[in-house]
């Protein structure tokens, strides 16, 4: 009986230290996602900021751009 304590005691004390393990990976995890969704956020401003340059600025595109960009007299 005495023996099936200890076994039980230390399967236990197994499964509490890969509890902690595991805790300590999704903690891990959580950050970087945390500071992946911020570097998203961000590039995702820097480009809506790049598309309005780009709309007040055409001297980037090519003449058949440029012509394909502009509206018709009659607009």
């Amino acid at each position: 009986m005495e023996k099936r304590l200890i076994n039980i005691e230390t399967t236990m004390a197994h499964h509490d230290q890969q509890i902690a393990e595991i805790s300590e990976i999704i903690t891990d995890q959580w950050k970087l996602i945390e500071g992946l969704k911020s570097r998203l956020s961000r590039l995702g401003d820097k480009i809506e900021q790049m598309e309005c340059n780009r709309e007040q600025d055409d001297s980037f595109l090519s003449p058949i751009e440029k012509v394909r960009n502009e509206k018709p007299p009659h607009y």
